[in-house]
């Protein structure tokens, strides 16, 4: 028997939930292949008159759906980036703080997320729309009960005022580095490895770049910072983050000798 949606569907619909979730989460080669395969369930999903269709359930497929077009690693890049704030935003129209706190912080960060990594048009406008995203999530992220999500959201923060080239560039950097060492009191080495040598690299490129009087002290601080990243993505573990880590301490090793 073949379910169509004319013929189950509510049926039809369970299906295709249930297809998006796997293609989503499928890993290998064919990641692209997958999360297309991904997106269509989860319109076919959406585009389904269900009546027992509750709004979790919504939330949870628009959110998938911006998910899949933010991960989508084709060179139609910043279309999905595009299409994947669409969604984050339909999602954050069902979903309240109030009704689901985790998953409200969840869809503002990555939101956020996505905003920084979107390069065309007006960067510092994108950033701009990034910010208070955010910072919304931070309101329902509190370090006391989701160390981790805190941490994960000052890290997005520092990278964006990183990247800010308006205003007062000194006066962003800093904030960067406000952000990150925020980030490292809410996270260890051992409860994510990642995200932890993640910000340890990010507040490294940070004092590295920066200006001023204070420049070797700025590159000591960086070059810590990167020892300390190195020791979780080594050649042992052959992570694809080693050869950056490394190609960014050696540069700032040899800018701290002239």
């Amino acid at each position: 028997m073949v379910i169509t949606q004319e013929s189950d569907p509510q049926e039809y619909f369970i299906i295709q939930v249930a297809l998006a979730w796997c293609y989503s989460h499928l890993s290998g080669e064919d990641k692209g292949e997958n999360l297309r395969q991904a997106i269509e369930s989860y319109q076919e999903a959406l585009n389904t008159p269900v009546s027992q269709q509750v709004l979790e359930t919504r939330v949870a497929l628009q959110f998938g759906l911006a998910e899949a077009h933010r991960n989508l690693p084709d060179e139609n890049h910043t279309d999905h980036l595009r299409q994947a704030i669409v969604y984050y935003r339909q999602a954050l129209l069902l979903r309240m703080p109030e009704a689901d706190p985790s998953m409200y912080s969840l869809i503002q960060n990555n939101l956020g997320t996505a905003y920084t990594e979107l390069r065309d048009g007006d960067r510092d406008e994108n950033l701009r729309h990034a910010l208070p995203c955010l910072q919304e999530a931070l309101r329902f992220r509190p370090p006391e009960s989701v160390p981790k999500d805190c941490a994960a959201t000052q890290n997005n923060l520092g990278n964006l005022y990183s990247l800010l080239s308006s205003g007062d560039h000194e006066q962003n950097q800093q904030k960067a580095v406000a952000c990150f060492r925020q980030a490292l009191r809410f996270i260890t080495a051992d409860a994510d490895p990642f995200l932890y040598a993640s910000i340890q690299n990010n507040l490294g490129n940070v004092y590295k770049d920066m200006p001023g009087a204070e420049r070797k002290e700025n590159l000591r601080l960086a070059i810590i910072c990167y020892h300390e990243a190195l020791r979780f993505f080594t050649l042992e573990k052959v992570h694809p983050m080693y050869k950056m880590i490394q190609r960014n301490l050696d540069e700032c090793i040899s800018q701290s000798q002239k």
